[in-house]
């Protein structure tokens, strides 16, 4: 009957094993180049692809305030980039709740947002569009203060303020505004996206206040050499 290893034996020849296999794995990279060619080592070369700018942008529509206002008020936000810019995760859209102000006028939305995209430009830096709603007690629901804001071009921790407007009409549309509400509207977010120019044609008056905190993280374009600040 053939004899058995004992545990000491295996463990032993186990060990040499792992030498040896080691032993014939391992590469001298004190030596030249010029010593390893027959091993055809290719040292990975990193082109501009591997540099691809990068932007995160995370953070919360904090809430509104400066609104003569005492019915509720929400908020859509609409994500803007310019053509040389590409979502890597399709964002939901931004839509809060509906909130009423508290003493100080002050409405609390605490509203997360998270995009992340990759670059080829500075071109059409990511901005939001901001579209303020009033809910009144009958249910109606009125879209009035439109405003706009470029999110920061640095990395960092950012508080922002957006002022929003809305247009205003001639004395019988402010009429009509102030007793059965329904300020007039834009039929049209171009002034705020596409055309600036536009604004120049429209009479507008002052709303209130969006708060934002952004957060901002960046990779890679200062080795492109694209400054953003």
């Amino acid at each position: 009957m053939p004899r058995l290893d004992s545990k000491e034996e295996r463990d032993h020849k186990i060990k040499e094993e792992l030498e040896e296999l080691n032993n014939k794995l391992e590469i001298d990279l004190s030596r030249d180049d010029s010593e390893n060619d027959h091993l055809n080592l290719e040292r990975p070369i990193r082109t501009k692809a591997d540099y691809k700018p990068e932007a995160l942008f995370v953070g919360q529509i904090l809430g509104a305030d400066g609104f003569d206002n005492e019915d509720a008020l929400f908020l859509e936000v609409i994500f803007k980039h310019g053509d040389h810019w590409k979502l890597l995760a399709l964002p939901s859209p931004i839509q809060t709740h509906s909130c009423y102000p508290d003493e100080d006028g002050t409405y609390v939305f605490a509203h997360p947002f998270e995009f992340y995209l990759t670059s080829g430009s500075i071109h059409g830096w990511p901005k939001f569009i901001i579209k303020v709603y009033r809910l009144d007690d009958f249910g109606k629901i009125d879209a009035i203060a439109y405003g706009s804001i470029t999110l920061p071009n640095e990395a960092g921790t950012f508080e922002l303020e957006c002022s929003t407007w809305r247009p205003m009409g001639n004395c019988i549309d402010e009429s009509y505004s102030f007793f059965l509400g329904g300020p007039p509207k834009l039929t049209t977010l171009n002034p705020l996206t596409r055309d600036l120019t536009l604004r120049e044609n429209i009479s507008t008056v002052s709303s209130g206040n969006i708060h934002i905190q952004c957060d901002v993280i960046l990779k890679s374009f200062e080795d492109l050499g694209i400054k953003t600040s």
